[in-house]
């Protein structure tokens, strides 16, 4: 089950997710997640954070999340998600004044996403995945160095 603490700036997190047998997951058809889904927290301090569902497990929705699903012909998942990361201040700042600000899914329904050519979109989401790529190789190289400045700390200091 897809939590709103499991959408967090354009990620799913994995970490703490909740789980259901089988048999109650074909019995809830409407929230079954598909890949290229676009997920959104509606309610709570992390409103209007957005992920988009990878095709690596079956997952499902649960309160106060929605599903995004883009039509396919007219916009790239990637490039959608990063849109409503775009207009996230102006979802945020329409949200519904309540204990909990609120997002209703009529809102959502009515967000105006721009809608450039299917191509330019899809390099989007290619240069996405590159950068993506590059941060990962990056951290790793950190995570490296901080291995090996331990290692000759260690070894200059005892």
């Amino acid at each position: 089950m897809v939590k709103a603490q499991n959408v967090k700036n354009g990620k799913l997190n994995r970490k703490d997710l909740s789980y259901i047998s089988n048999e109650v997951s074909n019995s809830l058809p409407r929230s079954q997640l598909a890949a290229g889904d676009v997920v959104m927290t509606y309610v709570g301090a992390n409103i209007g954070d957005v992920a988009v569902i990878d095709d690596e497990c079956k997952y499902h929705l649960a309160p106060n999340v929605a599903k995004i699903r883009p039509d396919a012909e007219k916009y790239n998942s990637v490039y959608f998600m990063y849109m409503l990361m775009f207009l996230n201040s102006y979802i945020v700042g329409n949200s519904a004044d309540t204990a909990k600000a609120a997002l209703g899914m009529e809102r959502i329904r009515k967000l105006k996403i721009f809608t450039p050519p299917t191509d330019l979109q899809k390099q989007f989401a290619a240069f996405v995945a590159r950068t993506d790529k590059s941060k990962m190789a990056i951290q790793q190289s950190l995570e490296q160095l901080k291995t090996l400045k331990k290692a000759l700390a260690q070894k200059y200091f005892s």
